[in-house]
């Protein structure tokens, strides 16, 4: 009989077609068992190619995942830091001239600048502008520096 055998691992196929012998003869053992051999390592080199890709997956999902990581955290410290001068005064009594951006380092590796300036208007309808930008070297390998910027305008209270 003949057994066709379908391996699909994601985008990796291969199709394996075993012959088995209905009955063998006892002179022709020697033969069946070399021939046995050669179809193991046919099926292993399959199974070695197959594995490869997918440990080419696992690698990019892990780096992957580490990037998701950065970005999750640099969107966390810019919304901490919108939260944080969304609640302060930004209106002095006179017209507020911009101001020069200032900066901190929450964690190694990562900067966070912001900026808060006014635009011109007429009290009580001025309006503020922050901006937040927060930067980081993606240590996963999958490019150079990355960052993330928010924009909030801030009405005169």
């Amino acid at each position: 009989p003949l057994v066709i055998l379908l391996m699909s691992i994601t985008t990796v196929s291969a199709v394996v077609i075993v012959s088995l012998p209905d009955a063998v003869p006892s002179s022709s053992r020697a033969s069946s068992v070399a021939i046995s051999s050669i179809e193991v390592v046919v099926a292993a080199a399959l199974m070695a190619i197959v594995l490869i890709g997918v440990a080419g997956i696992y690698i990019a999902g892990i780096r992957n995942i580490g990037s998701g990581g950065n970005r999750s955290t640099a969107a966390f410290y810019l919304h901490q830091k919108l939260e944080e001068l969304r609640n302060i005064p930004v209106f002095p009594p006179a017209p507020v001239a911009p101001a020069a951006p200032a900066s901190d380092a929450p964690l190694p590796g990562l900067t966070r600048t912001w900026v808060v300036s006014s635009f011109t208007g007429v009290a009580p309808t001025r309006l503020a502008r922050i901006t937040v930008t927060v930067s980081w070297t993606d240590a996963t390998g999958t490019g150079g520096p990355k960052s993330s910027q928010a924009v909030t305008y801030l009405p005169e209270p």
